[in-house]
């Protein structure tokens, strides 16, 4: 009797052992292991918009620029490898753009029948035209690390010959086009994350390098499903030699993706920066303020 009361002492302190153990092992935040899935035969739509508002200040004079572009783009996944590595390409489907700036108003759709006659407005339109219908192959990993972008040689042939394509700075080269097209690309960690874990991108060009550091904050009931959300910042540097100089720059970001769907639903960024541009002997003081967004089109 005495046995079976120790040993039956015993054992229970032993599993209110186990059971405060396990507790203490516990973490004390959930992990999320965040990861982008794919399968083939998928088809996602996503329309990316942009909006910039420039004003150039010379000698007193103010010039102030604005341009508003919307992209509809799918992506067609093709194949899905072991790893759950997507071989897939991209296609433009719609471009709308618009601009206005003392003395030129630009107005751009490629769904619309009329082409501007005006010189700089057709080869502008055209330059944006070639980039419709046209597939970029890729592939990505389940963490959102694009490979093997490759742009069409119909594409580059196209920007080589446009007489603009030189004026609107690296958006319309081979890196620009991929930095473009692969925006919707959140990169992930390799390792599950809690709320409050950071991590970084730096893409570097010979232009320009891009930094970004990215927060999860953790998920957010949204129409009656769990969204993951993460913010970022974003910092520009330019080299040495350029002959622009960033005074001030601020970048704020936010996105929600869909853990089970393994997709992103929607992203959006307000920028705002102050340069010194020298042109010759002249300074000009650029102020440039945007908003950007990237939304899942729903049903697609």
């Amino acid at each position: 009797m005495v046995c079976d009361f120790r040993c039956s002492s015993r054992r229970l302190a032993l599993a209110l052992a186990a059971i405060v153990f396990a507790l203490s092992a516990t973490p004390a935040h959930a992990q999320t292991n965040l990861r982008w899935k794919f399968a083939a035969g998928d088809k996602l739509q996503y329309t990316l918009a942009q909006k910039i508002t420039s004003v150039g200040i010379t000698a007193g004079m103010e010039i102030t620029t604005t341009s508003d572009v919307t992209m509809d783009l799918h992506w067609d996944i093709k194949s899905v490898d072991a790893n759950g590595v997507a071989d897939m390409t991209q296609t433009i489907d719609r471009v709308r753009f618009k601009m206005n700036a003392p003395l030129t108003a630009i107005e751009f759709d490629s769904q619309a029948q009329a082409k501007p006659e005006e010189v700089v407005s057709s080869a502008l339109t055209s330059l944006m035209g070639g980039l419709v219908k046209v597939p970029f192959s890729l592939k990505v990993t389940p963490q959102g690390e694009p490979k093997d972008f490759v742009v069409p040689e119909k594409v580059l042939k196209q920007i080589k010959s446009s007489p603009v394509a030189a004026n609107l700075g690296p958006l319309f080269t081979a890196q620009g086009l991929e930095q473009l097209l692969t925006e919707v690309l959140i990169p992930f960690p390799a390792e599950p994350v809690a709320k409050g874990h950071r991590w970084e991108r730096k893409l570097e060009s010979k232009t320009q390098t891009i930094e970004t550091q990215y927060t999860y904050i953790g998920p957010e009931a949204r129409e009656g499903r769990e969204l993951e959300m993460v913010t970022y910042t974003t910092k520009l540097t330019l080299p040495a030699a350029a002959r622009v100089v960033i005074k001030t720059q601020k970048a704020e970001g936010k996105l929600a993706f869909d853990l089970a769907a393994g997709r992103i639903v929607d992203s959006s960024v307000e920028q705002s920066a102050e340069m010194e541009i020298l042109v010759g002997d002249m300074k000009t003081t650029r102020k440039v303020s945007s908003s950007s967004s990237v939304k899942l089109v729903p049903g697609k």
